[in-house]
C-alpha cells in the first residue's frame, strides 16, 4: 500500500521525532520534526514531495532560529537566521539554491559585522580577490620570461670548446 495521511516517527524511547502528511507516497503539506518533549525544531512545507514554501527552524527554547522560504526543493527568497534572544543573526536572499545579493551578519547587539555580495552563490569581492591574484601571478610569469628571454638575448654566445682530451699516456705501475 501507499503512505497516506499523517505519519509519525518516534525514537527508540517512544518520543515523536517526526509528523509528516503523505498523499501517494509523497510528502504534503507542512512536515514537523521535534526535539524531546514534543518541542518542534522544524517545519518545512512540501508540495508533491518537494520542499515547497515556508521553513522555520526552532531553538529548543521555542524562539524562531532560522526561517526562509523553498522554491522546487531549493532555498529561495529572503532567508533569516537569530540568536537565541531574538535578534537578527544574519540575513540575505537565495536564488535556486544559492546565495544572491546583499548578506548582512550582525553581532547580538545589532551592530553589522560584516556585509557580503553573492552572485550565483559565489562571494563577489573573494572571487574579485582571486581573479586579481590570478591577474597578477600572471603579470609576474610573463614579467619573468621576458626577462630569461631578454637574458639570453644579451648574453653572447660561449665558444665552443673542445672537449677536454683525455690523457692517453698511461702510467705503468
Amino acid at each position: 500500500g501507499r503512505m497516506q495521511g499523517t505519519w509519525m516517527f518516534f525514537n527508540f524511547f517512544g518520543e515523536k521525532i517526526w509528523e509528516i502528511d503523505y498523499v501517494n507516497d509523497r510528502k504534503e503539506g507542512m512536515a514537523k520534526k521535534f526535539y524531546a518533549y514534543n518541542k518542534v525544531m522544524e517545519e518545512q512545507e512540501y508540495v508533491a514531495g518537494i520542499k515547497e514554501g515556508s521553513y522555520t527552524k526552532y531553538f529548543y527554547s521555542g524562539q524562531v532560529a532560522a526561517e526562509g522560504n523553498y522554491s522546487l526543493g531549493k532555498k529561495d527568497g529572503k532567508w533569516v537566521h537569530y540568536f537565541e534572544d531574538g535578534s537578527v543573526r544574519s540575513e540575505g536572499f537565495y536564488k535556486a539554491g544559492q546565495r544572491d545579493g546583499l548578506w548582512k551578519v550582525f553581532n547580538r547587539k545589532g551592530a553589522i559585522v560584516s556585509t557580503s555580495t553573492f552572485k550565483n552563490g559565489v562571494d563577489v569581492k573573494q572571487q574579485e580577490e582571486i581573479d586579481k591574484k590570478k591577474e597578477e601571478d600572471k603579470k609576474k610569469r610573463d614579467a619573468q620570461k621576458k626577462q630569461l628571454e631578454q637574458e639570453k638575448k644579451n648574453t653572447p654566445p660561449k665558444p665552443q670548446t673542445p672537449p677536454a682530451k683525455k690523457d692517453s699516456t698511461k702510467t705503468k705501475k
